[in-house]
């Protein structure tokens, strides 16, 4: 992927500098081999300067918001569990960075985009289901609407406190009802109470832990710049 292959790119960059397709297929994938944990500041950086670092901050979000909606299908629909009435995945990491990195508006079309290209691509056109849709674009605009415009504020406790309300709303609630009320749902004949029971225990635990790592993610010196540029 040109995107990440150009983040091995070594030399100097100027932060409005724009780097094309071109420019990225050069680039030896030796570059990019042997990143390590300590190395992720620095990664991220680099990956920055030459993928979003454009004159034009629109084409940079809807750049990430691209990168972060294809980390969700992956994380969603390829490297998941199915355990009945829940799914023990972490896409809804992906699309909570983006609301709180790059505020409530890309936040939701990346849940829109993620939901819709995830689900065509793995069950089919016909098998979208616009409740869950609806919960996806939802978890991408809460989080940002409540650190930025609501508590004003990024710290770990905010951070969490955010992640977890979008999972109540989105993921205990709002997809719950769309596995019971939408026809062809194999949990359609299932008691409302009795499905909701199955599913708490799960998303509360992902929950959690989602928003945990979007506070330690979000408090990295290399995101809060992100943040203050967006």
């Amino acid at each position: 992927m040109w995107f990440i292959l150009c983040a091995g790119r070594t030399g100097s960059c100027r932060p409005d500098e724009s780097f094309t397709l071109q420019q990225a297929r050069r680039i030896p994938l030796s570059y990019v081999s042997g990143i390590s944990p300590p190395a992720f500041d620095k990664f991220w950086d680099q990956l920055a300067r030459r993928c979003f670092y454009l004159k034009n901050k629109t084409l940079m979000s809807i750049n990430l918001v691209a990168i972060l909606a294809a980390m969700s299908i992956v994380f969603g629909k390829l490297i998941a569990f199915d355990f009945g009435a829940f799914r023990i995945s972490f896409e809804n990491l992906p699309i909570m960075l983006a609301s709180f990195i790059l505020g409530p508006l890309y936040g939701g079309a990346c849940g829109l985009v993620a939901d819709l290209v995830g689900t065509s691509v793995k069950f089919g056109v016909n098998n979208i289901n616009p409740i869950i849709t609806v919960a996806m674009v939802l978890m991408g605009i809460i989080p940002g609407l409540l650190t930025r415009y609501l508590f004003k504020n990024y710290k770990t406790n905010y951070v969490i406190i955010s992640g977890f309300i979008s999972h109540v709303v989105c993921s205990m609630t709002i997809k719950t009802i769309a596995l019971h009320v939408w026809p062809g749902q194999p949990y359609y004949t299932m008691p409302y109470t009795v499905l909701l029971s199955q599913r708490i225990p799960t998303y509360f635990i992902i929950g959690l832990l989602e928003s945990y790592i979007c506070s330690i993610l979000i408090n990295r010196k290399v995101f809060k710049k992100e943040i203050t540029r967006m």
